[in-house]
């Protein structure tokens, strides 16, 4: 192709490009990391629930773990603040980008209507403070303000948001209803998402909010850590309860069904008699590839569950009849089950769909396998233990 084709071709495709961008509805997904703790201790916990934090062990440590790209590489968070997800290239130890990645995919799949999808993180400190998500909900209104502005100015077509929330992340999403003008709304959140949120008596309030036209209360038997938190707020529970919860709420039990798989005890080999896998904690959000907690028979090795949001809410809002529901995948069978419960948890219906294979998580995997890091956890005791004595050092400077 001579220059001056070229230079024609190329302006072609940008005036095609521009057209097909100006009137195509825009996507923004948003993930929010939950509670960063890497150092706990107990009194340093309980000193959390003072309104002005204190400087202690834990928050300096804190501080410096959130400051250190090496730690951000089993989760999708970045910076501070709302960060955009680039896809342009790919490296080791880029969780934000490998699960920006698979939920592209999955979401091209599940709703191809959505033309335009852009991904961000949010990242805040991650403290265990009431005040401190507040702030960070804050933030992220303001932040995101200013991103939807520069965005309508290259497209007036109304913008979607969806959050996806991880822990106390979620508690941050549901704050952020505080800080919108209600006589005035700049937006509204399409999807608000949330895996393994602690719901405290402050998460009703958001809920109840016409910020947020839907919402996933998506936990798991599994989670030992989502009912754990007693200093942030009062009583804390895996979902919402009550008689007059709006419809907006879908609450979904997640589980997997996997085959017996047999493992080596000592010289002999026993069998794993349970089928049904529910996911802990960090298997809702983290990568396989993370220090510990992900156990490597986990059915979506090396995937965080919140990767496969959009087959997930696609497949609640198809087959689900009612509020409450079990969603239980099984990858090796290629079949999913979505059990609908009426108001006193009583089995109402089930429904069976064909969906992902073994070999379509096979395919997912080669796609985020370069994004592996290299000698993560052989270095990640060293790289702790820096920080330790960093962090101590600190505080004698400041004492």
């Amino acid at each position: 192709m001579k220059g001056k084709e070229k230079i024609i071709f190329c302006l072609l495709l940008y005036s095609l490009t521009t057209y097909a961008d100006k009137n195509t509805e825009q996507w923004i997904t948003i993930f929010i990391h939950g509670t960063v703790m890497p150092y706990i201790t107990f009194f340093d916990v309980l000193k959390l629930k003072n309104k002005e934090i204190q400087p202690t062990m834990l928050t300096r440590m804190n501080k410096l773990y959130r400051k250190s790209p090496f730690f951000y590489q089993c989760q999708p968070i970045q910076g501070f603040g709302l960060k955009p997800i680039y896809f342009a290239k790919s490296h080791p130890g880029n969780a934000a980008q490998a699960f920006g990645k698979t939920f592209h995919l999955l979401n091209k799949k599940c709703y191809p209507k959505r033309r335009i999808n852009r991904y961000y993180t949010f990242g805040w400190s991650g403290l265990l403070n009431k005040n401190v998500r507040d702030l960070a909900a804050q933030q992220l209104y303001e932040e995101l303000v200013r991103e939807i502005n520069k965005l309508k100015e290259f497209n007036d077509n109304p913008i979607h948001i969806i959050l996806c929330c991880f822990s106390h992340g979620g508690n941050v999403g549901l704050s952020l209803y505080k800080y919108v003008n209600s006589k005035k709304t700049p937006f509204t959140i399409d999807q608000l998402i949330l895996y393994g949120t602690p719901i405290q008596e402050e998460s009703y309030k958001g809920l109840r909010s016409p910020l947020y036209q839907n919402v996933y209360n998506l936990y798991s038997l599994g989670d030992r850590i989502q009912k754990f938190d007693f200093i942030s707020g009062s009583e804390t529970s895996r979902t919402f309860e009550g008689p007059n919860l709006p419809k907006k709420l879908k609450q979904v039990r997640l589980r997997f069904n996997r085959r017996k798989t047999p493992y080596k005890l000592g010289r002999e080999y026993a069998e794993k008699t349970k089928k049904r896998v529910y996911p802990g904690h960090i298997e809702l959000w983290f990568f396989g590839w993370t220090q510990k907690w992900y156990r490597p028979h986990f059915p979506l090795q090396p995937f965080p569950v919140a990767a496969f949001t959009p087959f997930i809410t696609k497949t609640v809002d198809d087959l689900g009849t009612t509020n409450t529901m079990t969603i239980e995948i099984s990858p090796k069978s290629g079949q999913t089950m979505v059990t609908s419960y009426d108001n006193s948890f009583e089995s109402k219906d089930k429904k069976y769909i064909n969906s992902m294979t073994k070999s379509d998580l096979h395919w997912l995997q080669r796609k985020v396998k370069a994004y592996s890091p290299q000698n993560y956890k052989r270095t990640y005791r060293s790289r702790f233990n820096a920080l330790v004595r960093k962090a101590r050092q600190q505080l004698r400077l400041r004492s």
